[in-house]
């Protein structure tokens, strides 16, 4: 996990969480998804964000996962 973020009520309970993922590689896989989905549980959160780098190859099958489980792809401009 590379960033996380909660915000929680007064008795400390998560409210609000957001898990954030980065990865370098040639393609996104339904694992990497997974992973974001894992440690969103482990943190008690309900959202999740994957960074790319912008010539990272995602299948529509991978965006739709990614769809369906709430966790947002988001390409940036590492080697665009």
């Amino acid at each position: 996990m590379d960033f996380y973020v909660l915000r929680r009520n007064s008795r400390g309970d998560v409210v609000e969480g957001l898990v954030i993922e980065a990865k370098d590689k040639e393609n996104l896989m339904p694992a990497d998804i997974d992973q974001v989905l894992h440690y969103s549980k482990i943190c008690g959160t309900n959202n999740g964000i994957t960074y790319v780098a912008n010539d990272t190859d995602v299948s529509p099958s991978v965006q739709d996962y990614a769809d369906e489980i709430g966790v947002q792809i988001i390409r940036t401009r590492w080697r665009a």
